[in-house]
């Protein structure tokens, strides 16, 4: 600013301007200064401000607003469809297991328990498929399809057990590599939509 002032007196004493002039210049140059600088400072808060609204509207977009109500009925909806889902998937290993797994001293017992594991699984499946039903209008299309995929693939394990256990027990009639895939598949499906439904639910923001 001094810079300014002692530019304008050199060019006002070598005008011969007055010292009312000059200070009437020196006023100007002062106020003509302060503008350009509340201009740029006023142009940087702008730009800043801009920049704070465009993040906050992102964060805005990745979030959904919804009642207590809501988010208590969503909530208690995906618990309960994860405890049958769960049933499921768990019955589904013991009866394809994959890995060291622990076996009845003779064929006629192991017979025996894998009855049971496949009449578990059916009355679970079962359990779980009219739970799914029931909340088909209160869940994303997608996370039902989902659902519903693990549960056909548990079915096929299902049917693969009633096959191999019930049907034509034999020593020699045992599960193949697709029934283990299939098994591993299951899991994944299963791995995935939990963290899938985890992500949904947090993004939910209760009104």
């Amino acid at each position: 600013m001094s810079t300014i002032v002692s530019k304008v007196l050199e060019i006002t004493a070598a005008c011969g301007i007055t010292a009312g002039r000059v200070v009437e210049v020196v006023i100007a140059g002062i106020k003509f200064s302060a503008d350009k600088i509340a201009e740029r400072m006023s142009k940087k808060y702008d730009d800043k401000l801009e920049r704070a609204m465009e993040k906050y509207k992102t964060e805005l977009s990745k979030k959904e607003y919804v009642s207590q109500a809501r988010f208590d009925a969503e909530f208690e909806i995906y618990k309960n469809l994860s405890r049958d889902m769960c049933k499921v998937v768990k019955s589904v290993n013991l009866l394809v297991p994959i890995g060291f797994t622990w076996v009845a001293g003779n064929d006629e017992a192991e017979k025996k328990k894998k009855e049971e594991n496949v009449k578990e699984l059916n009355s679970l499946i079962s359990t779980a498929q009219d739970n799914l039903y029931s909340c088909m209008p209160f869940i994303p299309e997608n996370f039902f399809n989902k659902y519903q995929k693990i549960m056909n693939l548990c079915r096929v394990q299902l049917d693969r057990g009633i096959y191999v256990y019930i049907s034509t027990y034999s020593v020699d009639k045992q599960f193949g590599s697709k029934d283990y895939d299939r098994i591993e598949s299951i899991n994944n499906e299963w791995k995935n939509l939990n963290t899938e439904i985890r992500e949904y639910l947090a993004k939910l923001d209760i009104l």
